[in-house]
């Protein structure tokens, strides 16, 4: 079943107001980010400089080495993280 206009604009109304905790979330703009890998179902920096291209991702990790090492014991619940993307001047390059 569709939703009606009235309940689209209802819904982008809702989601709009939501205030998002972002002091948690820091965002870099680069066009190199850490090597990473998986664990669970998060990305794990594995190195601390900045030699991989990031070719059009986001990516998100822990911001620090402890919770690195944790991270598999940790709720992600409040976790900072740091969230890699491209820049704009980047993406219209």
């Amino acid at each position: 079943m569709a939703m009606t206009d009235d309940e689209i604009r209802q819904a982008a109304g809702y989601f709009s107001s939501i205030k998002w905790d972002t002091r948690w979330v820091r965002v870099v703009e680069t066009e190199n980010v850490p090597r990473t890998r998986i664990q669970g179902n998060l990305l794990i920096a594995i190195a601390d400089e900045r030699t991989e291209p990031l070719a059009g991702r986001i990516i998100e990790v822990p911001a620090d080495q402890v919770q690195r090492s944790s991270i598999a014991i940790r709720d992600r619940a409040g976790s900072p993280t740091r969230r890699w993307g491209a820049s704009r001047a980047a993406e219209s390059s």
